[in-house]
This record gives C-alpha cells, structure tokens and sequence, in this order.
C-alpha cells in the first residue's frame, strides 16, 4: 500500500498497521488497546509508541520504494516524522478520520 507523506499519510500508515490491536473512544477521549482476550484503557502510553513505531518504519517503506526518487521522497518524509511531536500529530489526524479508526 502507498501512502502520501503527510501527517494524513502517517495516520494511514498506523491504521494499516495498528487497527486490528486499537481503538479510540471520541466520548472518553481515550484509547483501548486488545490484551488478546479483551479491550483495555490504555493507561501505560502503548498507543504512544504503536504510533512512533509506525513513523520509525517509514524508513524502512522507503528502502522499498520502486524507484530512486520515491525512495528520496519517503526519506526526506521520515527525518520530520521521527521529530517530537509527529507522532502525536499522527493521533490527531487518526481521530480526524472516524470511518477508518472505529
């Protein structure tokens, strides 16, 4: 799947990634994570660092793009992504599309 590098793209990539073992409640404003057996509050910071993980891999969708300049392009993307503060702006912009996150 391509994704654009943006902060849209970066809630994409954590979607695609993470939404099986995630959710967000808009009236609690919080998330649950899946134990495997059962939805828990997250309350030790893991959906934090699903979404690093997820900026720290755009390094390695770049080493697959088709060709050089697409593999410049998604680089040049993750150096900002992996700065402080993208990962938060990934959550922001996965709460901003509801019909992907439920």
């Amino acid at each position: 799947m391509i994704f654009r590098c943006t902060d849209l793209g970066n809630a994409e990539r954590f979607v695609a990634q993470h939404l099986p073992r995630v959710r967000y409640s808009p009236q609690r404003r919080a998330w649950l994570t899946w134990t495997g057996t059962r939805w828990e509050w997250d309350q030790t910071g893991r959906v934090a660092a699903l979404a690093k993980e997820t900026v720290r891999g755009i390094y390695a969708e770049a080493a697959k793009g088709a060709t050089e300049e697409e593999r410049a392009a998604i680089a040049k993307h993750a150096t900002p992504s992996t700065s402080k503060g993208s990962p938060s702006a990934c959550s922001a912009r996965i709460l901003g599309a509801p019909e992907r996150s439920r």
